[in-house]
């Protein structure tokens, strides 16, 4: 066969192309929806068993998916699969693991897959992965069966949930070849995937979960589902109402539209968005005493079982007798007198002063360090835990966010961190000192108080003071990078306390209780209230405590309203100190310019006028 000329073989080139294009195309053109492939959708997915989903465990499933009415309102987001004490649990997707660790007492797992989807395994006895890692199909994320794992009178339980996005969809629909799950996942909308953000929503998901659960009448139900609604604002009304049909969410976002241009328009609109803000935390806070269940204690032996680290706040020092910073009785707590030690901010085993405690935050975190350091070469391996109060518990958390490495093996592992009145947002009064430093009236204000404090650390060069003020640039790193994932941080806050105001303790993605001590001074009374006392151990066993109605209450109401009355102050001072400035500068000047006229010149001797 004579071989084509050169004309001949790009023409029979071109032919073979022009055939083979369309081929290829219908080959990978989507199938229809029902037919086998992928949906015809771009963004559609098939998730399928052969695609390599799995079962978390093999269990049957003990309580459906329910999804809620909107996404503030009770429901079941997840299924409960039957699970024996000790089995182990898979991935049920490759994907990479964006948090491993407690979450109000409960161990969780959660892992995000490639199409955008997010699994979560909670109630876990064992977690055998860490943060950032990548699993496959199948691979043991942790051992089954830990506390709050009982489901409808089952010995063990594994709570399986599947979000898409921010939306929570039944997780069974993974396993069935039938099943679709359609991804409208916005860009502008994604959940954020830190571990401080994936914890956060773990706890309204806990939180909102309880109330399904709670045994009552429909009616019961429909005012926790109001409380709820009222919590989250007018827009979730809008949510609730869509199955009403197409006039009613017309209407209601008629009345939206309304509101929100009657708050322009009044006067008063301030003390009306005052006053809904104050409804709805005493509406978040009755909805939280409705569904909180106490755990029951330990039994055994109480205690966490492992030592403890103290870190004590500003203004503290070590007592040269007992060696103690701080009047916590740790006995109470269920710790032995050679499980207890005290941080020193002068580095270990180093008695301090209290001069000592007003310098820079950093460099307290590093002696934190050295600390833990040296507790794991007396005894390697022993879990410490670490109770802090005021300016302590923003030592811990800068110290979580730039110092710790879970990995470090020179490092022991921490139990639970539990800080005490401390201010992880800031405090108003450290921010009027920072004010008052701007103007020259100001720090002589600053000058005459450090007169009245004689032997104290000048405030107008108090380090630790600067650094803990409202919006400081410290506080603003520490918050963005967050604390690591493997950490249960529990902040407590004193109901009274007006040094450190109860909304300033809140840590970023850790939980919150507020307690009332009993007597005048609830900042320091927070160490030694039995009440209080009885809480923190709960919290270092692992157990949950509820508060009483009347504390959750006053917490919703009163700790704001000194928080906001504090913060005006301080604004008003500084104000106030700003403009005696501009009154010194306007004094020293005369209030009118003179007006300089020159004398006309004489004429010389002889002249005529």
């Amino acid at each position: 066969m004579r071989p084509l000329p050169a004309a001949g073989r790009t023409v029979t080139a071109l032919v073979l192309l022009a055939v083979a294009v369309p081929v290829a195309g219908a080959a990978a053109m989507p199938t229809p929806v029902g037919a086998s492939g992928s949906t015809g959708a771009p963004h559609d997915e098939r998730p399928e068993s052969a695609r390599g989903w799995v079962r978390p465990v093999p269990g049957p499933v003990l309580r459906p998916f329910a999804a809620p009415p909107h996404p503030y309102g009770p429901g079941h987001r997840g299924v409960d699969l039957a699970a024996p004490p000790g089995s182990p649990v898979a991935a049920a997707g490759p994907g990479r693991v964006t948090f491993a660790g407690p979450v109000a007492g409960h161990l969780h797992v959660v892992v995000r897959h490639p199409p955008g989807w997010r699994t979560t395994y909670a109630y876990l006895d064992e977690v055998s992965v860490r943060t950032g890692i990548d699993v496959r199909a199948g691979a043991v994320l942790g051992r089954a069966g830990g506390a709050g794992s009982a489901a409808g009178g089952h010995p063990g339980a594994l709570h399986f949930a599947l979000r898409v996005g921010d939306r929570y969809v039944d997780p069974m629909a993974l396993f069935s070849d039938q099943a679709r799950i359609r991804l409208r996942i916005d860009p502008r909308r994604r959940a954020p995937s830190s571990p401080t953000g994936e914890r956060a929503g773990l706890l309204r998901a806990m939180a909102f979960d309880r109330i399904a659960g709670v045994p009552g009448v429909a009616a019961g139900r429909l005012v926790r589902d109001a409380v709820h609604a009222a919590a989250a604002g007018p827009r979730l009304l809008v949510a609730a109402k869509r199955p009403l049909g197409r006039e009613a969410v017309t209407a209601a976002r008629a009345v939206h539209t309304g509101v929100h241009l009657a708050r322009r328009a009044v006067p008063v609109s301030p003390l009306v968005t005052g006053a809904w803000r104050t409804l709805a935390r005493l509406g978040a806070a009755f909805a939280g005493w409705w569904t909180c269940r106490s755990d029951p204690p330990v039994p055994g032996p109480r205690g966490s079982g492992h030592r403890v680290l103290a870190i004590a706040g500003l203004d503290s020092a070590t007592d040269p007798r007992t060696g103690a910073t701080m009047p916590l009785p740790f006995a109470a707590l269920g710790y032995g007198d050679d499980e207890i030690h005290w941080f020193s901010y002068l580095g270990p085993g180093t008695p301090y002063r209290r001069r000592h405690t007003w310098g820079g935050i950093a460099r307290a975190a590093r002696r934190l360090d050295a600390h833990l350091r040296d507790l794991q070469r007396r005894e390697p391996g022993r879990e410490v835990d670490l109770v802090a109060h005021s300016l302590g518990g923003v030592v811990v958390a800068t110290y979580l966010a730039f110092v710790y490495d879970p990995a470090d093996p020179g490092l022991p592992p921490l139990g639970p961190v539990v800080t005490l009145a401390s201010p992880h947002l800031g405090v108003p009064l450290a921010s009027l000192v920072a004010g008052l430093r701007t103007s020259r009236s100001g720090r002589e204000v600053l000058r005459r108080l450090d007169g009245a404090r004689r032997g104290s650390v000048p405030l107008g060069r108090a380090a630790a003071l600067a650094q803990i003020a409202e919006e400081s640039p410290l506080l603003r790193r520490v918050w963005r990078a967050g604390v690591p994932a493997q950490v249960e941080l529990t902040s407590i806050a004193a109901l009274g306390d007006l040094a450190v105001p109860a909304p300033r303790t809140a840590a970023p993605g850790a939980e919150t209780l507020v307690v009332d001590p009993a007597g005048w001074s609830d900042h320091r009374g927070v160490l030694t209230d039995p009440t209080v006392l009885t809480r923190v151990r709960a919290v270092l066993e692992g157990r949950r405590t509820c508060p009483d109605l009347s504390t959750g209450l006053a917490a919703a109401v009163g700790p704001v309203l000194v928080a906001d009355l504090e913060r005006h102050l301080a604004r008003l001072t500084t104000s106030a100190a700003r403009g005696a400035d501009h009154l010194r500068r306007g004094l020293r000047r005369p209030l009118l310019p003179v007006e300089r006229r020159s004398e006309p010149a004489l004429p010389p001797r002889g002249a005529r006028p």
